[in-house]
Formats: C-alpha cells, sequence, structure tokens
C-alpha cells in the first residue's frame, strides 16, 4: 500500500492499524501535532468526503487499497481563512431576516419562500464552520460565553427557531414566521458577529 501525506511518500510502519480508517485518524494525529489538519482524503484516486469516512474506511484493510493520499493545511491559516469567509456572510444575515419579514407580511408572501431556504442553508454553513474552527482550536463552544449563555446554547435556541421558522412555511403561518424573523432571527443574526470576534480573539491568542 502507497502512503502520501502532502506529496511524500511515508515509509511504511510496522505499528500501522488495521483498517484505513484507523490509519487516516494515526497521521491525522500526527498531523495535528505539527500544527496542521487533514484537508482531503483520496483512496485509490477516488476523493472520499468527510461524512463519508467512517463508513467507507472503516472496515476496510489495509490490504485492500493500493493507494491513500493526504493533503493537510496549517490550521492556523485555515483558522483565519474560515473565519474571513464567515465574516464576508455576516452582514447579509440580519438584512435577509428584515426583508422576508416584511416579503411573508406583504400581498407576495411566496416570493419569500426560496429565499428563505437559502438564508437557512447560509446560516447553517456559518454553525458549522464555527463549530469546525473551534474544533480546530480545541475550544469549547459550551466553554464560550456570549452574553447570558455559551455559544453551545445560542446554536441550540437558534437550531429551535429555525426548525419552528421551517414549521411555519410548510404550514403557510406567514404571520408567525413574520414574526419568527424579525423578532427571533434578526437578533441572533446581529449575535454572530460577536462569536466570530470570540472566535477571532481566540485565534490570535493562540497565533501568539
Amino acid at each position: 500500500m502507497e502512503v502520501i501525506v502532502d506529496g511524500a511518500a511515508q515509509p511504511p510502519a510496522g505499528d500501522w492499524p488495521g483498517n484505513v480508517f484507523d490509519l487516516v485518524v494515526a497521521i491525522g494525529q500526527k498531523l495535528h501535532a505539527q500544527g496542521r489538519s487533514i484537508m482531503s482524503v483520496r483512496l485509490n484516486d477516488d476523493a472520499v468526503s468527510a461524512e463519508a469516512l467512517v463508513d467507507s474506511m472503516k472496515s476496510k484493510p489495509l490490504s485492500s487499497v493500493q493507494r491513500l493520499v493526504i493533503t493537510s493545511e496549517n490550521t492556523q491559516k485555515l483558522v483565519q481563512e474560515s473565519l474571513s469567509e464567515i465574516d464576508r456572510s455576516l452582514p447579509e444575515l440580519p438584512v435577509a431576516c428584515h426583508e422576508l419579514a416584511r416579503v411573508f407580511q406583504s400581498e407576495s408572501p411566496d416570493a419569500g419562500y426560496e429565499p428563505f431556504e437559502r438564508l437557512a442553508a447560509i446560516w447553517s454553513t456559518i454553525k458549522e464552520r464555527e463549530l469546525m474552527i473551534a474544533n480546530a482550536m480545541e475550544l469549547s463552544l459550551e466553554g464560550l460565553n456570549l452574553d447570558d449563555q455559551t455559544v453551545r446554547g445560542f446554536h441550540d435556541d437558534l437550531n429551535g427557531y429555525l426548525m419552528e421558522a421551517s414549521q411555519a412555511l410548510r404550514s403557510r403561518d406567514l404571520v408567525l414566521l413574520g414574526d419568527l424573523l424579525e423578532y427571533e432571527l434578526a437578533p441572533r443574526a446581529e449575535k454572530e458577529r460577536t462569536i466570530v470576534a470570540l472566535l477571532k480573539k481566540e485565534a490570535e491568542r493562540q497565533a501568539g
């Protein structure tokens, strides 16, 4: 089996684990100690998504794979790039909430359906990025305080309101949906800037 990490062939090791998943984990731990994070994994030239990593590799023996290619990136660089990407999306969130609230309470509420789905998708991506950044910095969102609650608690509350808004959308309760967007989701959209500021402060502290 050929193992290549960041373009460099890795010599066979007698203590390699018996399946591909455990080997990827072991390589990931070694990279982590070097301040790097895995960006992509390829098996026999086929890309493996992070979501499919466990299912596709957990029971796959090393003998069944000819080539494993892993690429990584400096963790601090990834954190900074991800924070910058989130920053660019944040100004849109509260504006979109207020605009959608007006649309759903107008005479043409159907015009807001697709924009609401896009808003929910963008917000979901932002939350995933925040979690990824926190994990990369070994920072618990349960220990990161945002006003009178933790960031984890904020995310849990936000998920609840997004689910309530989605249900209101499906049941065409447009009055409730407009109220949720205006009075619950828009203020929470504003708070995302505070979360990113907290993550930036921690990233700067770790960078020294």
